[in-house]
């Protein structure tokens, strides 16, 4: 069955996630699986001689703990948006590491939306978590949403494009998108002074024009049906990653493409990806 899974966890986030989670749900007609992971404690060596002959993990009681934790959670999104609560056709808390748990239920998902939270100048301090370890494993799109989201509508979807076919994905994506949320389309690219694809070299005061030139013949090749969708194309100057997270507010979806290669030095690199999802002040999907 196709869905969309929400991760959450015991933080305040976790509603903002929902709130997210829904809004998708609803605007693509599938219906939302909430996904919560907890593990008991390991005992190590024989502690008899501490006068514990032996030791009992109630598993039955944590799993019902962690269950009541995300219904507590969905019933606050739930009330806070308004939302229809048959959009949601599950509520699960299953043991195991959070991001694998995720991960593996999202075998037939169409889009998985998890929590991210600000991490300062590196934007590896996401590697290892839950949201770092989705983003590098799940088989579908992934959505971050930060606690500083805004509530609400989309006031645009904005993504970012280099020529690249990851990019262009990201461009399918992120119009079907702003079809489906009514809102525009901002296509950003970042000229960072490299040559742009299947473009000569130009004098820096053409650069400006001979990119956005580019960028209009690209998006009317990856979108030659506009579906109505306002599309803004536009040209800054600045590292990607840099340029995309000075555009993208609170309150805007920000659609980036991810290569996949997978392996740590795609985590680490400069992967504008993980830069975006580390530092975004709003959502970000990001798109293999």
């Amino acid at each position: 069955m196709t869905d969309i899974i929400a991760g959450v966890q015991d933080a305040e986030a976790s509603v903002r996630v929902l709130e997210r989670a829904l809004s998708e749900a609803q605007s693509l007609r599938h219906p939302l699986r909430v996904l919560t992971a907890w593990s008991t404690p390991v005992l190590l060596g024989d502690m008899s001689g501490m006068g514990y002959a032996g030791a009992y993990i109630d598993t039955t009681a944590s799993g019902e703990a962690a269950k009541e934790l995300a219904d507590e959670l969905l019933d606050k999104a739930l009330h806070e948006g308004r939302w229809d609560a048959s959009l949601v056709t599950s509520t699960e808390a299953r043991p195991g590491d959070p991001g694998q748990v995720i991960t593996d239920a999202a075998g037939q998902a169409e889009l998985v939306v998890v929590g991210g939270r600000s991490h300062g100048p590196v934007a590896s301090a996401l590697l290892g978590s839950t949201t770092g370890y989705v983003l590098h494993h799940a088989p579908c799109p992934v959505m971050v949403v930060p606690a500083t989201t805004a509530p609400g509508p989309f006031l645009r979807i904005i993504v970012g494009i280099d020529g690249t076919e990851c990019s262009r994905s990201a461009l399918r994506w992120a119009h079907a998108a702003a079809a489906r949320h009514h809102c525009p389309l901002v296509v950003l690219y970042a000229n960072d002074n490299l040559p742009l694809p299947g473009v000569p070299l130009v004098s820096s005061s053409q650069v400006e024009a001979t990119a956005l030139a580019w960028l209009s013949v690209e998006v009317a090749e990856v979108l030659p049906d506009k579906q109505d969708v306002p599309v803004l194309p536009e040209v800054a100057t600045g590292p990607a990653a840099r340029v995309l997270l000075a555009k993208a507010g609170p309150d805007d979806l920000l659609v980036v493409g991810s290569r996949g290669r997978g392996g740590f030095l795609d985590l680490v690199l400069g992967s504008v990806a993980m830069q975006c999802t580390s530092h975004a002040r709003g959502a970000v999907v990001v798109v293999r």
